[in-house]
């Protein structure tokens, strides 16, 4: 009987990409849940959140999703770019936790918000440099 040795799909990557894709919805979610205002999930005061999100935000939320479609193309370029990514998230986020970063967010809030964002960017990225393009 022949096996065959191909190689096994990178369920993990796929994983991960999506994770990646996900990641900017919950963190503007949790950021308008920690604001404070009551009704925040109504699409009004959703929209307004919304409108009040600095291009900079929108710019390396839109990088986490571009990070999670090319994740699923298994090439040298996606992963460096993924772990480029995480990087940077990570910059911002000890920034955020440093600077206090004056928004709508109760500011302790905003500190454990970004001190565990900090620690699970961390652990990603420790894991996708120790593992190096996994799936190549």
């Amino acid at each position: 009987m022949a096996q065959s040795s191909g190689l096994k799909k990178p369920i993990g990557i796929y994983l991960l990409a999506i994770l990646f894709i996900l990641a900017p919805f919950g963190n503007v979610l949790i950021s308008f849940a920690g604001s404070g205002v009551e009704n925040w999930y109504e699409p009004t005061v959703i929209m307004a959140f919304l409108q009040s999100i600095p291009l900079i935000d929108w710019l390396w939320l839109s990088l986490l999703v571009l990070t999670g479609i090319l994740l699923f193309r298994p090439h040298k370029l996606s992963w460096s770019f993924a772990i480029f990514t995480s990087v940077l998230v990570l910059i911002i986020n000890t920034v955020r936790i440093y600077s206090g970063d004056h928004n709508s967010i109760d500011p302790n809030y905003m500190r454990i918000f970004s001190a565990m964002a900090l620690l699970c960017t961390l652990g990603v990225l420790i894991i996708a440099f120790y593992f190096r393009f996994p799936y190549l």
